[in-house]
């Protein structure tokens, strides 16, 4: 009997959860926590060297960077500016990550060879930089 209601308070707390999950204040704060992590992600990359490894699989010429901008220094809206430039966005460009533009930052990892997380880290900002104006 003891675990049925242990049972039943888990329901009752998740399906509580979800609903206050549903709130635009949370989802708003959540996508600022996602954000943060991504950001996090990029500084420990760029200290660990990583994308020295990932670029091996970008063609040279993909790597090639029209600009003195570095992939750190790249905004959301650039990002998606140049997703748009390269063909796969097609949404807003208003500096927000939704599922559009983890779509199009997941087909281009798949497309250009890149590590494919959705995550627009510093492998895939360098092999955006070419596609900006």
């Amino acid at each position: 009997m003891r675990i049925f209601f242990s049972l039943l308070l888990v329901i009752v707390f998740f399906a509580g959860g979800c609903a206050v999950l549903d709130s635009p204040t949370r989802l708003d704060s959540l996508q600022d926590r996602v954000d943060a992590v991504e950001s996090r992600q990029e500084v420990i990359e760029d200290k660990l060297g990583m994308d020295s490894q990932a670029t091996a699989y970008v063609e040279e010429t993909e790597i090639v960077e029209t600009s003195e901008m570095s992939p750190a220094e790249m905004s959301k809206v650039e990002v998606q500016r140049a997703l748009q430039n390269a063909g796969y966005y097609n949404g807003p460009i208003d500096g927000k990550f939704g599922r559009l533009t983890r779509k199009a930052i997941t087909d281009f990892q798949k497309d250009k060879r890149l590590k494919v997380d959705g995550i627009a880290g510093t492998q895939t900002k360098r092999a955006l930089l070419r596609y900006l104006d």
